[in-house]
């Protein structure tokens, strides 16, 4: 079932952590245990604001959660790899200075072995697993596997298929058919689920973690989650008095736009929907022009003389 974690927290998606932890506060006292009749319900809602808040108070989280939509999500990452990593400590103080113990915490979800305390480096879905959510002591110990996968930037903005051969060294190799998301970033893990190796004795195949590394590209950068951006020169002159250009696109080709008279170096012209394709849950990323000026060189006597007719007087 998709999760609008958003929804869950009471906040929109442009929200900044400070609001973003101010709206936990605010859920997490109005539905904490301790304080409700029902406590089943308010237990069952008491982990919908902790999931919530251990997806979008970690950035690199956050940004699959919203790159990824709900449903894609929640196909790629289990509850176990939402809180590996998880500042559980920091949830525990913020319940603290509220005037609930972390016991309550504890109850509910378990405890990370040492994980996500302050003063422990986190990273991302790394480490161990979430004794609540179905994880293990044994399994939070087990090195996981990942592999890499270098994907062109075209690739990675609209969104392919890749086959990869996975397998041991020096073994025999299967070949596999992977899905890259639109507007998957360097640095991405996607977990295929039971592709790992071999099970172990009385027990299920482990997972792959395939990180993707996008290859830059010459001219289109990204700006934001879902916007690209793309420097284009323009002549000093036409820039004064004002031209049209075509600008390369990732998906239509080239889209001509206008130049109004006396642009300024610098200035960004949004291309709407021209940026990371949309989906069933998210809007068309846009595609931002961004303008440099060009000087001619090697100009004829006739066009120095009508710069020159344009030359400001000294001071």
């Amino acid at each position: 079932m998709a999760k609008d974690y958003y929804a869950t927290l009471g906040i929109e998606k442009t929200a900044t952590p400070e609001e973003i932890k101010k709206a936990f506060r605010k859920k997490a006292l109005e539905h904490h245990p301790d304080r409700a009749e029902d406590k089943e319900t308010a237990e069952a809602k008491f982990k919908e604001i902790n999931e919530a808040y251990a997806v979008l108070s970690d950035e690199q989280k956050r940004r699959q959660y919203d790159m990824f939509g709900s449903d894609r999500f929640r196909q790629q990452f289990s509850q176990d790899d939402i809180f590996r990593g998880a500042n559980v400590g920091n949830i525990e103080d913020i319940l603290g200075d509220m005037g609930f113990g972390g016991d309550v915490f504890s109850r509910i979800f378990g405890r990370f072995s040492g994980r996500g305390r302050p003063g422990q480096q986190s990273h991302g879905f790394e480490g161990g697993g979430f004794p609540g959510f179905g994880g293990s002591p044994h399994a939070q110990q087990q090195p996981r596997a990942i592999s890499h996968i270098t994907v062109g930037f075209h690739e990675a903005v609209n969104g392919s298929e890749r086959s990869i051969a996975i397998g041991p060294p020096g073994g025999p190799s299967r070949n596999l058919k992977i899905k890259i998301p639109p507007g998957t970033r360097d640095g991405t893990q996607l977990r295929l689920r039971g592709q790992g190796g071999a099970a172990p004795p009385g027990g299920q195949p482990e997972d792959l973690y395939l990180e993707i590394r996008v290859a830059p590209h010459s001219r289109f950068s990204w700006r934001g989650d879902r916007d690209l951006e793309i420097e284009v020169a323009v002549d000093a002159i036409e820039l004064m008095l004002g031209t049209s250009i075509a600008i390369p696109t990732l998906q239509f080709g080239d889209k001509r736009i206008k130049i109004p008279a006396g642009t300024q170096p610098g200035t960004s012209i949004r291309l709407k929907g021209f940026g990371v394709p949309g989906s069933d849950s998210r809007s068309a990323g846009d595609l931002y022009a961004v303008i440099r000026v060009s000087i001619r060189e090697n100009l004829t006597d006739e066009q120095k003389s009508a710069l020159e007719a344009l030359r400001l007087p000294s001071d």
